[in-house]
């Protein structure tokens, strides 16, 4: 019966401000990358992708974790971001390009949509890999 559940610790640990420093310096060097990219993306995923950076830096970083899996989290987000991007530019090209031009505004209106979908799923996927990690060192004392 004493398998079934988690014992929880009663310590309290601080934000890692460390982790946050080193965050925020990766984040601006994927956003300056992301800057050199604007001729090829629009307005619009530039400033998804910086939305990302924020929650990203200051909601993941401050948690208990290895950095480099975090930094290597994050970027691989800047990634997804970008590809994100110029798969809704094709859809969108390739669909007002067999319709007509006035079915524009769909993409207006469900853009947003888009960008919240794939930066709420990259950044839970990105809390439970972090969470897991932290479970599997926990269990690994408790054996030993």
């Amino acid at each position: 019966m004493s398998d079934n559940y988690v014992r929880i610790d009663n310590q309290r640990h601080g934000p890692n401000a460390g982790h946050v420093f080193v965050g925020l310096i990766v984040s601006l060097a994927a956003l300056l990358t992301c800057f050199e990219l604007i001729s090829v993306l629009d307005m619009t995923a530039f400033v998804s992708i910086c939305f990302f950076n924020f929650l990203f830096v200051f909601l993941l970083f401050p948690l208990q974790g290895a950095m480099s899996r975090k930094i290597v989290l994050l970027l691989a987000g800047n990634v997804v971001g970008v590809v994100w991007h110029f798969l809704i530019i094709a859809f969108e090209t390739v669909f007002v390009y067999f319709t007509a031009s006035n079915l524009k505004i769909v993409f207006l209106v469900f853009s947003p949509l888009a960008n919240f979908m794939w930066i709420v799923s990259l950044w839970s996927i990105s809390l439970s890999v972090i969470a897991k990690n932290k479970q599997r060192k926990k269990q690994v004392w408790e054996q030993l």
